[in-house]
């Protein structure tokens, strides 16, 4: 078994429940494989956290399932949404018939819908996994988010049937990273869905522009301004943050602000260790804290030097772009560029430019850079920007 990472929050809670109307439009095994292309990811990072202390979250530890649990009406619900993730990803690579059971029963890969041979064929996954973490978002699953999903809209299902199945039923969107034994990455946002009693799995690959689109609520950095001679660094607010809590603090030196007031400051003053520190920001919006910021100290010392956007890119490849500039000694590590919006992903070795462009949605957009080493990853820089 490989290690898990998890962050848990509660999930969007049940009203009422209604029993759902059956129905799936036809499709053929050409359109099924059209869609499949990108089912091991979407080449995205999920807002991911960075390893942090949340107060307003609800954690479920250690096990996977949630025996016990009961509905608003009472009726006793199996498992959990990270639960049938899991064991997705798991058949998938060991045993890829075995992975149509965690489907819906509206969705092309149930096995009312799907054979074993077309299964093994568009299932099967190759390599091995070394790591995988799970984020289980409090997040309402709609029916834009559903239909976004290329699959279920090339499998044309109804929309009056999708909001059958939504409704009355409890949902969460489950952010998954799965990195393989040769080192990638594959990011899914899964959306959940309880069916008589057990969570299953309505739809892959939504669109991170409607799932991730509130973050950006939470976002206050605008600038950052170092004096290294003091060892002292100062986090400039943008005018109207509306985040309920903001909290700036440094890795190494222990120093740190917080305020629950945070549209009454316009800066927070760190002071972090000038042997070598990480700036860390966190934003918590409806209870929900998530680092929003990190860079490294001393600028002498980052691996990210600096990062450009440009609004109206030469090339047409993408509306909006940022380039990314790295130190030019990166010891030999990898790293992934990712806008976190818009769904973009640059991987740099260590042979290659010290510079990479990542398109970013046109109206605002979050870079994070993850550093690789061997096994382990870290994200070494996030931040946020509006155009």
């Amino acid at each position: 078994m490989w290690p898990v990472t998890e962050r848990l929050v509660s999930m969007a809670p049940r009203r009422t429940r209604r029993r759902y109307l059956g129905g799936l439009a036809t499709i053929s095994f050409t359109s099924l494989a059209g869609c499949i292309d990108s089912l091991d990811g979407q080449n995205s990072t999920p807002a991911a956290n960075d390893t942090q202390t949340t107060t307003n979250a609800t954690s479920t530890p250690d096990s996977d399932a949630t025996p016990g649990e009961k509905s608003s009406d009472g009726d006793s619900i199996t498992g959990s949404p990270k639960q049938v993730v899991r064991a997705y990803f798991e058949a998938r690579y060991e045993n890829p018939t075995a992975a149509r059971q965690h489907f819906h029963s509206l969705h092309p890969f149930h096995p009312d819908n799907l054979s074993e041979e077309k299964a093994t064929t568009l299932l099967s996954s190759e390599g091995a996994i070394s790591d995988i973490d799970f984020d289980t978002r409090d997040v309402d699953v709609t029916l834009e988010m559903v239909q976004s999903a290329p699959l279920l809209r090339t499998a044309e299902v109804e929309q009056e049937t999708l909001t059958d199945a939504l409704a009355g039923e409890r949902t969460a969107v489950v952010e998954t990273v799965v990195t393989t034994a040769d080192g990638k990455r594959n990011v899914s946002r899964i959306a959940t869905v309880t069916s008589d009693g057990e969570w299953a799995i309505l739809a892959l690959r939504i669109d991170p522009k409607i799932t991730q689109s509130a973050q950006f609520e939470g976002r206050v950095v605008s600038e950052v301004s170092v004096d290294t001679d003091e060892d002292r660094v100062r986090l400039y607010f943008d005018g109207s943050p509306t985040a309920e809590e903001l909290t700036g603090k440094t890795k190494n030196a222990r120093s740190s602000r917080s305020s629950s007031t945070p549209g009454s400051i316009s800066y927070f003053d760190l002071y972090p260790d000038g042997a070598g520190d990480e700036l860390i920001v966190t934003a918590t919006v409806d209870g929900d804290t998530r680092t929003i910021h990190r860079e490294q100290y001393p600028p002498s010392e980052r691996v990210v030097e600096d990062v450009t956007y440009d609004e109206d890119p030469e090339s047409d490849e993408f509306d909006a772009a940022a380039t990314v500039s790295f130190a030019d000694d990166r010891n030999g590590e990898r790293y992934v560029v990712e806008s976190t919006i818009h769904g973009g992903s640059v991987d740099v070795g260590p042979d290659d430019s010290a510079t990479a462009v990542v398109g970013v949605a046109p109206e605002a957009d979050e870079i994070v850079v993850t550093r690789t080493t061997g096994d382990a990853s870290d994200v070494v820089h996030r931040e946020r920007h509006r155009f």
